[in-house]
């Protein structure tokens, strides 16, 4: 019997620990993006592009934008993680608005660590919550034209903000 508990107990415990995101990150500026520190002072959420071109991903960012405010009324803060190149993640950063750290993933090893490898140079979209020690703690995966897991987040951060 104490065995079995044992045995139950450290399956509960590794079904619990989610992917880890190596590190450091280093955003398109060139500046250390220190999620530790990041996930002291919120509750920190990578947001994935399949692409930097990707026109439902760049919708998803701009609602997100409209929805900012709020969300970090309620604890949220984000970080956008895409496949390069660097030149079109930063187009997509101008064209969305949305004040976030932005992380090129060059060589799509982030996006394996995480399991969000979609193909070729694409990730899977997903909003991700990452907590200090980098591990993901909650995600929400997939989006399309009339679904961009808005409500989830909302409903994870315990949030009262409404879809727009």
């Amino acid at each position: 019997m104490l065995l079995r508990l044992v045995l139950l107990a450290a399956v509960l415990a590794a079904a619990g620990s989610g992917p880890v995101l190596p590190g450091p990150l280093r955003d398109l500026d060139g500046a250390e993006v220190d999620i530790a520190r990041l996930a002291t002072e919120a509750r920190v959420f990578l947001i994935t592009m399949k692409s930097p071109v990707c026109p439902v991903c760049a919708q998803q960012l701009a609602r997100l934008e409209h929805q900012r405010p709020g969300l970090e009324l309620c604890g949220a803060r984000f970080v956008v993680l895409a496949p390069g190149p660097a030149e079109r993640i930063r187009a997509a950063r101008r064209a969305t608005g949305l004040e976030a750290r932005w992380v090129e993933d060059p060589d799509g090893s982030l996006a394996r660590a995480l399991d969000l490898v979609l193909g070729p140079g694409q990730m899977v979209p997903a909003i991700l919550e990452i907590d200090a020690a980098g591990r993901v703690t909650w995600q929400q995966r997939g989006r399309n034209g009339a679904y961009f897991g808005d409500g989830e987040l909302q409903k994870h951060l315990r949030c009262e903000q409404r879809d727009t």
